[in-house]
C-alpha cells in the first residue's frame, strides 16, 4: 500500500485505510401524516479509519507527535490515496489508539480515526432577519406539505367532492393543486370503491382520473380489481385514462382472476374509442397470449366481436364455430339488430363458409328464432307495410321449417348476403319469394 502520512508522521506499514461518508437528513414527524417529512441539510464530513504500525527508533516520538496533535485539536495534513480520491487534505484526529507489543518496544500498533476538516466561512454568524426568513421559508414549506396531505385525504374520504377540493388547492397555488392531484391519485388507486364513487357523479376531474391511472401503472392485478368494481358506464369513463400497455397487462390478469366476461366488458369500453382500440390491439396482437386474451374477450362480449375482428382479423382463426355460437346464443339478450348484423358481416368478410356453419350451429341450439326477432326489431313494421307480411310470424315459421338452410342458400351465396338483405329491408327479389312461400 502507498505510504500514509498524518501530521507529518509516516505510517509505512499501514494495513488498511477505510473511508465513509453520509448525509444529514432531518426527520420531521407530523401527527396523522404517513411517513416523515425529510429535510436534507447537507453532506457530513468524510471519515477515515487508519490501521498501521509505528516502528523503528522514531516509533515513540512519532506516537507522541500524533498524541500531541490530537490533544491540541488542530487540523493536520492527511496524505493517502483515498484522501486524494475524496478530495480531502486537512483532517482532525478524532480518536487514537496505540498499543505496544510485549518485548518489542520499537513496535507500536496504531488505530487512528480522522475526520475531514472544513474551514468555517469568514462570516459564520447569521443575522436575526436572515434566521427569521429561513424559519419562515421552512414553515411555509411545511404548511404546504401538510395542506397537500390534508386535501388529498379529504378527496380520498369523499371522492365526490374532488372538484371543489381541487379548486380550493388551486386557489392556494397551481403547484399545490398538482401535488394534491398526485397524492390523491395514489390514495384512490388502492380503493376501487372510491374510484367508483368518484365516477358515479359523472363529473370526475379528468386530471384526477389520469393520476389514478398513472398510479396503477404496472399494477395489473390492481387494475383488474378496479375494472371488476366499475359498472360498464363507469368503465367507459375510466379506461381512457389508463396507458395501453397497462390495459393489455390488466386484461390478461382480469381474465385469470375474474373470467372472460370482464375482459369483454373492458374491451367493449375501449371499443368506444376506435383510436384507443387500435393502440391496444396493436400491442396485444404481438404475442400469442395477447391474441388469446382478445379472443376470450370477444367471446365474453359478442357486442364487441365485430370491432375486434375488424382490428385483428386473425382472431377468427382461434374462435371455433361452437365457441361463436355459444357466445352469440348466451349474449343475445344484450345484442341489438345492429350488433348481430355487424357480427355476421365481420365473419362473412373473413370466412363466408364459417357463416353457414355458424347458422347451422345456432339452428341446432334453438337460437335462430330469437336472432330473427332481434333483426326484425324496429324494422318489422316497415317490412310489413311494404310486403304485407308480419316479420315476427314469418321468422318463427321460417325458423321452424326443416328446409330453412336450403331456403337461405336460395337467397344468398353466403351468410353475409342474408344479413345484408335483412338489414337493408329490401322487399324485392328472393327475399319476397321466401316470405311468400312461407306465408
Amino acid at each position: 500500500m502507498p505510504a500514509v502520512m498524518i501530521a507529518g508522521v509516516e505510517l509505512p506499514a499501514a494495513r488498511a485505510v477505510r473511508a465513509s461518508e453520509n448525509r444529514h437528513i432531518v426527520h420531521h414527524h407530523i401527527p396523522g401524516f404517513e411517513g416523515d417529512i425529510l429535510q436534507d441539510v447537507g453532506r457530513g464530513p468524510s471519515v477515515f479509519l487508519i490501521e498501521g504500525v509505528l516502528h523503528g527508533d522514531s516509533a515513540h516520538s512519532d506516537a507522541e507527535t500524533l498524541r500531541q496533535r490530537f490533544r491540541n485539536g488542530t487540523p493536520v495534513e492527511f496524505v493517502a490515496p483515498l484522501a486524494t480520491a475524496f478530495e480531502v487534505q486537512d483532517v482532525l484526529i478524532r480518536s487514537i489508539e496505540l498499543s505496544e507489543v510485549g518485548g518489542w518496544s520499537a513496535l507500536i500498533h496504531a488505530r487512528i480515526t480522522v475526520i475531514e476538516y472544513v474551514e468555517p466561512p469568514k462570516t459564520a454568524t447569521l443575522s436575526a432577519p436572515s434566521l427569521t426568513a429561513t424559519a419562515e421559508a421552512w414553515g411555509d414549506e411545511l404548511d404546504a406539505a401538510m395542506g397537500t396531505e390534508a386535501l388529498a385525504r379529504r378527496i380520498a374520504a369523499d371522492p365526490a367532492s374532488a372538484s371543489s377540493i381541487l379548486e380550493e388547492a388551486g386557489a392556494r397555488s397551481p403547484a399545490m393543486r398538482d401535488a394534491v392531484l398526485g397524492k390523491a391519485g395514489g390514495l384512490l388507486a388502492g380503493d376501487p370503491v372510491g374510484i367508483s364513487s368518484l365516477l358515479s357523479g359523472g363529473g370526475a376531474p379528468s386530471e384526477l382520473l389520469s393520476s389514478i391511472g398513472g398510479a396503477l401503472g404496472g399494477n395489473f392485478d390492481g387494475l383488474a380489481e378496479v375494472f371488476n368494481a366499475l359498472p360498464k358506464e363507469q368503465l367507459k369513463a375510466f379506461v381512457g385514462h389508463v396507458a395501453a400497455g397497462d390495459l393489455a397487462g390488466a386484461l390478461g390478469s382480469a381474465s385469470d382472476i375474474f373470467g372472460d366476461g370482464l375482459v369483454g366488458d373492458v374491451l367493449g369500453a375501449v371499443a368506444e374509442d376506435p383510436e384507443m382500440l387500435e393502440g391496444l390491439t396493436a400491442i396485444m396482437r404481438g404475442d400469442l397470449e395477447g391474441l388469446e386474451t382478445l379472443a376470450r374477450g370477444a367471446l365474453g362480449n359478442p357486442a364487441v366481436m365485430s370491432s375486434l375482428l375488424g382490428a385483428v382479423p386473425e382472431l377468427l382463426d382461434s374462435m371455433g364455430v361452437e365457441d361463436l355460437a355459444g357466445s352469440i346464443g348466451q349474449g343475445l339478450s344484450d345484442l341489438t339488430g345492429v350488433d348481430v348484423t355487424n357480427i355476421f358481416n365481420a365473419i362473412g368478410d373473413l370466412d363466408p363458409a364459417k357463416v353457414g356453419a355458424l347458422l347451422s350451429e345456432l339452428s341446432e341450439a334453438g337460437s335462430l328464432a330469437e336472432i330473427a326477432e332481434i333483426l326484425a326489431d324496429g324494422a318489422g313494421d316497415f317490412m310489413e307495410d311494404l310486403i304485407g307480411i308480419d316479420v315476427f310470424d314469418a321468422g318463427r315459421a321460417m325458423l321452424g321449417a326443416a328446409d330453412f338452410l336450403r331456403d337461405i342458400k336460395r337467397v344468398i351465396k353466403s351468410g353475409r348476403d342474408l344479413i345484408d338483405a335483412v338489414r337493408d329491408f329490401d322487399p324485392i327479389g328472393d327475399m319476397r319469394d321466401i316470405f311468400e312461400e312461407i306465408a
